[in-house]
């Protein structure tokens, strides 16, 4: 697979299937323009479907607190007219899902790629959960296992300018070499 040609929304995506699952950082900010481009540009992007990898309460501990970006975003797909599906299966920070945990999400990811549209994938940076995530998603497709999942996802974040290598934690990373085929 080679790094996207498509649009990127806005800093810190990345394209895993160019066209059809886009993965990056939590796509609100503090400064509720800036949430609106964002949340205008994953529209514009084709976007659909959005699953949030975040606890509920993550966003309370900012300072100022971020305001749900859903609320917005359920706003902005009414006001075009848009079918829109927003789902949570939250993972803590710095920490690896069960097999089971990571089973479930992959089967709510395929799912919502069996929709019309394209799917985005975040978590608060977009880098430990978020690229844990992608490492299994790759080796379940076949198109990378183990260190080679590994070595994928970091070319696809290649875009990012100054990416930090993902994921994160050794216990995120010890399950993306892991994850078999299929799975």
């Amino acid at each position: 697979m080679e790094p996207c040609s498509n649009p990127l929304p806005f800093p810190k995506t990345y394209w895993v299937l160019p066209g059809r699952l886009l993965a990056g950082p939590h796509p609100g900010s503090q400064d509720p323009t800036v949430t609106d481009q964002q949340l205008h540009a994953l529209l514009d992007c084709g976007v659909r479907s959005i699953l949030n990898l975040q606890e509920a309460a993550e966003m309370d501990q900012a300072d100022p607190p971020y305001a749900p970006y859903w609320l917005r975003l359920q706003e902005l797909t009414d006001a075009r007219g848009l079918a829109f599906r927003w789902q949570r299966h939250p993972i803590p920070d710095y920490t690896a899902p069960t097999p089971q945990d990571m089973r479930r999400i992959l089967d709510a990811l395929d799912g919502a790629l069996a929709s019309e549209g394209a799917v985005y994938l975040h978590c608060w940076g977009g880098v430990g959960r978020t690229g844990t995530v992608v490492g299994c998603f790759l080796a379940r497709r076949g198109l990378a296992v183990g260190e080679e999942a590994l070595q994928l996802l970091n070319q696809l974040r290649q875009v990012i300018p100054n990416a930090r290598s993902a994921p994160e934690s050794e216990a995120q990373i010890a399950l993306v070499r892991a994850w078999p085929i299929g799975a």
